[in-house]
């Protein structure tokens, strides 16, 4: 079984295990946002200055990770000779993976849209309004809702740097990539500001943009191949 087929079935198997987790047992966000309830609405790790740090400075990581991409794609454009091959693709895979998800479906289709209210927003810790599953849109917030983590998501969109590349290269990237959005989701969760499932579904939006991505460019690939094999050779004026 080739190495995409692996990736995909393990894809699958983990946004079929998080919509039929969370749809049917969606206490279990509540009993893990209860692990670091204090009582009265208090979360006190959100009062920690380095759970704050690190939530103050991951955002500013996402816009420089955002900038050097485009910077180095439009270099690669420009000056081809003065970027490496690796380089720019690597770049390019992370712009492409951090416009299409973490800017269009993070933000634009579900933080911005769903209304899901965070943790300490709902009544189970002292908030004014009703818990609500994730995978159930609520007009309760009107904007940068709970579903889902976008500072989870900058976290996961490490992923895209392996877009392009080896399987064994590209796996490493997926594990670090994933390692660092849990990581990010968990302080998250900490602070009382996202559910579990907002960084589930956080790294299944990632990690399914940067698949989408690369078996688009696998097919464009493809089809320019072919169409280069059996286009007419103009023959050489002497």
């Amino acid at each position: 079984m080739k190495v995409r087929d692996v990736e995909r079935l393990a894809f699958g198997a983990l946004a079929t295990a998080a919509v039929v987790g969370f749809e049917h047992w969606c206490k279990i966000d509540l009993d893990l946002a209860a692990f670091f309830h204090a009582g009265g609405g208090r979360f006190p790790a959100g009062e920690w200055p380095w759970v704050q740090g690190v939530y103050w400075i991951v955002p500013w990581i996402g816009r420089l990770m955002f900038v050097v991409s485009l910077g180095c794609a439009a270099l690669a454009c420009w000056r081809p000779a003065r970027v490496l091959r690796p380089r720019w693709r690597r770049a390019t895979a992370l712009l492409l993976c951090l416009l299409l998800g973490l800017g269009a479906v993070v933000h634009g289709v579900f933080k911005d849209q769903w209304g899901r209210p965070r943790p300490n927003e709902i009544v189970e810790f002292a908030g004014p309004h009703s818990f609500v599953p994730a995978l159930h849109r609520s007009t309760a917030c009107a904007r940068n809702c709970s579903f889902v983590s976008g500072h989870a998501a900058t976290g996961f969109a490490l992923i895209g740097l392996g877009m392009f590349a080896a399987p064994r290269r590209r796996l490493r990237w997926l594990v670090g990539g994933a390692s660092c959005g849990l990581a990010i989701g968990l302080l998250r969760m900490a602070q009382g500001r996202h559910f579990a499932s907002d960084i589930v579904f956080a790294l299944i939006i990632m990690w399914g943009s940067t698949m989408l991505l690369r078996e688009i460019w696998l097919r464009v690939t493809l089809l320019r191949r072919r169409t280069m094999r059996h286009s007419p050779r103009v023959p050489a004026l002497r």
